[in-house]
């Protein structure tokens, strides 16, 4: 988020310059190494002149050296280390892994006693075990001094198993205490925690985003096109898809969307069934947590076919004047969401952001997929190669925060943007570090930081910046957590020389400093000049990458392209300042 008060840039230079000398450890390269040691205390107990098993997960560690020091030498060069001592005492061990991409160190610590009774640890993920009704939910804690030891198993103070391994499953939500008892020759041990019980995440399908209040409609096409098809799964894993249209099965038709062309004018009924790829499928929750899921769903989306005359009867005429409509405000998290501004409904949202575009000031849509929609007082015609249309950002050199264009065509003419969204391509369309179906979901929390979790099996937090409100989370998100969706570009924000910079995109992108689409132009809704970035209508694209081929648009809709944050700048969170048509008068070709 570029911060908007140019008395504070200084403050912030600054404190990006402390920052980075403070944390400059701390910035490493993704690819680099990170260990995780086996035991979560860090602390390894034995026997006297009995083996010590010290060993460790290292996550990005392909092709690494492993170098275990102690007092300064090696004493191992193996994934995993073999620790004894003849004397009883308290030892410091350090794992240190070298790859191309960088190193990593991890100091533990072993005690070696006289007596060593079992050492219990299990890694339980950030938040908690959780798990889910009528799932199995594997147990496999660590145990050190494991030799001829026994096992009890305790869920709420009742007896379970008496292996090292539980498979714990319930039938009722609830929190759960279990408990696991150790015991071998030198004495026993007990570990403790808590299993919350939610009710099953099932395998679902949306044929609208649960996120959006536009009102739904049957998908229009007209005669001799395609519709595709493309609805939100949540939930599925390594799903399998059939398609069926009128009830007649598709076939050859396996992905998640549909490129459907209706044979004549009528309206029909599509359904999708998405169904795992087997019946029991397991997935780890970290190195001692390991849970079942299985689960098949279906869904129908209605589809009319119309003439071809109403794209012609629809298409809406420039009238001397020109305007956008805030159709849909859903922020994401942001330190500028919520500040300067109380909206609690949707509504409210809507006429900020409005209010905001009319006086030719930002709207921040937050981090990663907050979005703005708009709808153009005339349709916007496609020129079929040339820029048709802009949209107002503030970049500069170092300091680009892209974001992800969509148009719509009102083809059912209801004047709301239910129809087709169809994703702009830009210069990162189709590389392999851009991700097209990125989906993140953003948990509440108030003066702290915002908890995140995406699709591809990360999470992490936005750090809480206080500019006058007591939340990042938009007010007007009614849930505790909401998923946004979209296309996902690899981050370029660097750190170079203590300063942060977030690096441009070369096309394709809005409040982007591109030396290829970047102009300035008059806003219409304030006929002041302004810095923008063009638009080719014909750069829409399908689902699959083929070209859309519309001829003209009525709706815009961006989101922010990456999920990244730039120290104390903040989270990377586009700006939109307004829109523009290039040739308002142009006649459909």
């Amino acid at each position: 988020m570029k911060n908007m008060y140019q008395t504070s840039w200084l403050c912030l230079l600054l404190g990006c310059i402390l920052f980075a000398a403070c944390s400059k450890d701390d910035v490493n390269d993704a690819l680099a190494p990170k260990i995780t040691l086996s035991s979560s205390t860090s602390i390894y107990t034995g026997k006297v002149n009995r083996d010590i098993v010290l060993e460790a997960t290292v996550e990005h560690g392909d092709g690494g050296i492993y170098s275990w020091k102690q007092d300064g030498k090696i004493i191992c060069t193996q994934p995993v280390c073999i620790f004894r001592s003849d004397k009883t005492g308290e030892y410091y061990v350090t794992l240190r892994v070298d790859t191309k991409n960088g190193y990593a160190e991890k100091e533990m610590r072993v005690d070696v006693l006289e007596m060593a009774p079992p050492v219990i640890s299990l890694a339980v993920p950030e938040g908690g075990i959780v798990t889910y009704v009528n799932t199995e939910l594997t147990l496999s804690p660590d145990v050190q001094n494991s030799e001829g030891a026994t096992y009890q198993w305790y869920i709420d103070n009742e007896k379970a198993g008496t292996d090292k391994d539980q498979v714990f499953t319930k039938t009722e939500t609830g929190d759960y205490q279990v408990k696991l008892v150790a015991t071998n020759e030198d004495g026993t041990t007990e570990y403790e925690t808590i299993v919350r019980v939610e009710e099953s995440p099932t395998l679902r399908i949306e044929t609208t985003d649960p996120v959006s209040h536009i009102k739904s409609a049957p998908r229009t096409v007209m005669e001799g096109r395609s519709v595709f098809l493309k609805p939100i799964i949540v939930n599925a894993v390594d799903p399998t898809y059939s398609w069926s249209v009128d009830d007649i099965e598709q076939e050859g038709v396996t992905t998640p969307y549909f490129n459907f062309t209706p044979a004549e004018q009528k309206e029909y009924t599509v359904k999708l069934t998405v169904t795992n790829h087997t019946p029991q499928v397991r997935s780890v929750l970290s190195r001692n947590l390991t849970q079942s899921e299985s689960n098949t769903a279906s869904a129908t989306i209605q589809v009319n076919c119309v003439g071809t005359d109403n794209e012609m009867n629809r298409f809406r005429p420039y009238a001397g004047t020109e305007r956008f409509t805030v159709m849909e405000f859903v922020a994401a998290p942001g330190q500028f969401v919520n500040a300067g501004y109380e909206a609690t409904t949707y509504e409210e949202a809507n006429a900020y952001a409005q209010k905001r575009l009319n006086e030719g000031n930002y709207v921040s849509l937050g981090g990663f997929g907050g979005y703005l929609t708009v709808y153009c007082s005339h349709s916007i015609v496609s020129s079929n190669g040339d820029y048709d249309f802009c949209v107002f950002g503030n970049p500069f050199d170092g300091s680009s925060e892209p974001g992800i264009v969509y148009v719509m065509q009102d083809e059912n003419g209801d004047g709301l943007p239910n129809d087709t969204w169809y994703e702009v391509k830009g210069s990162e369309t189709g590389k392999p570090e851009t991700i097209q179906d990125y989906a993140i979901t953003y948990y509440r929390s108030e003066k702290s930081a915002i908890r995140w979790s995406d699709n591809q099996g990360n999470n992490g937090s936005m750090g809480f910046i206080n500019h006058g409100t007591s939340s990042m989370y938009p007010k007007w998100i009614r849930p505790n957590s909401y998923t946004l969706r979209g296309t996902r570009l690899e981050p370029r924000t660097v750190q170079e020389g203590g300063i942060w910079k977030n690096k441009s995109f070369d096309w394709g992108y809005v409040d982007n400093y591109s030396t290829t689409d970047l102009i300035t132009t008059k806003n219409p809704m304030t006929q002041q000049t302004a810095s923008g970035n063009r638009i080719r209508i014909s750069d829409a694209i399908t689902p699959d990458g083929k070209p859309a081929n519309l001829k003209y648009i009525d709706f815009i809709k961006v989101h922010t392209a990456l999920n990244v944050s730039a120290g104390a700048l903040g989270e990377n969170s586009t700006e939109v300042f307004g829109y523009a048509s290039l040739d308002p008068e142009a006649a459909i070709q």
